[in-house]
């Protein structure tokens, strides 16, 4: 994959190469698969694990944790007549990719968990690979893995952070597809309604606002981010505002936090997720 050797910042892009074909090829063959060759030649020269900030997930072969090729093909198994291989997953559990084990089909498929079936993503995996740049690279999230360009404009802005209270109103617990997802295939967001209140006038057009899926088996990581435009708002007036907050884990949990406060991590991948820092980044 091309992309790997252009956007090299720490962390965007973490592999583990050094498989041997013919110790995959055996490794495969032991478990009666026979997947793509353009599928073994990838993990032969790069191999697995986390790409585009952690937004395409390829499985080892085996892992203790059970997240795995193996793992996750025998899941598969369980619920489909097909001999699927799991090859990856894009940071979220509604599903994973997934390449055939009959040695006669070099498609890459998705397989969905509630659907128990699996939909063809593209007819060949090395044109799949290939076209994941175009599809996942984000400038402004990959400035989250570069140090930080302009350090007075990003302390301003959080001093402008200052400036704002939050405030949860109310959680709607049952999932629901928001403006502009209303063709969706299943709700997976929640409505959150906060309070939010300008204390002064600042310059400040949008804010960000991190929110935490409490109690959940995933524990601190399960961590939404949503924007709102604040530049029309009155000062010293509390405004209700909905936002939607995207649930890619589809775990239960107990409850949604607030995790606002001004100051934002600099040294976290994270700090990409503030649209208001993005052109200081």
């Amino acid at each position: 994959m091309a992309d790997l050797e252009f956007h090299h910042a720490p962390g965007y892009h973490v592999w583990h190469g050094g498989i041997t074909e013919g110790a995959i090829v055996a490794w495969f063959s032991a478990e009666g698969w026979r997947p793509p060759q353009s599928y073994i030649r990838f993990l032969s020269e790069v191999g697995w694990g986390s790409f585009f900030g952690g937004s395409l997930i390829l499985f080892p072969p085996e892992d203790p944790g059970g997240n795995s090729v193996r793992g996750w093909s025998n899941e598969i198994a369980k619920a489909c007549d097909e001999k699927y291989v799991a090859i990856g997953y894009d940071g979220t559990t509604s599903g994973c990719f997934c390449v055939s084990g009959n040695g006669d089909d070099s498609r890459v498929y998705w397989y969905e968990w509630a659907e128990e079936a699996a939909r063809i993503e593209n007819e060949d995996f090395f044109s799949w690979i290939e076209s994941l740049p175009s599809e996942l690279f984000v400038e402004g999230s990959y400035r989250g893995f570069k140090e930080v360009r302009d350090p007075q404009g990003v302390q301003r802005i959080i001093e402008w952070r200052r400036c704002f209270s939050i405030r949860i109103s109310k959680v709607e617990n049952e999932k629901v597809r928001p403006p502009g997802h209303e063709d969706d295939l299943l709700p997976r967001y929640h409505k959150v309604i906060v309070e939010v209140t300008k204390l002064r006038d600042v310059g400040l057009q949008v804010l960000t606002i991190p929110f935490l899926r409490e109690g959940s088996k995933i524990g601190k990581s399960n961590v939404a981010y949503a924007t709102i435009n604040v530049s029309h708002l009155p000062v010293g007036e509390a405004v209700k505002t909905d936002v939607f907050l995207f649930d890619p884990f589809n775990i239960p949990f107990d409850c949604i936090q607030s995790l606002f406060r001004p100051e934002i991590d600099l040294n976290s991948r994270m700090k990409a997720k503030f649209v208001e820092l993005q052109p200081f980044l």
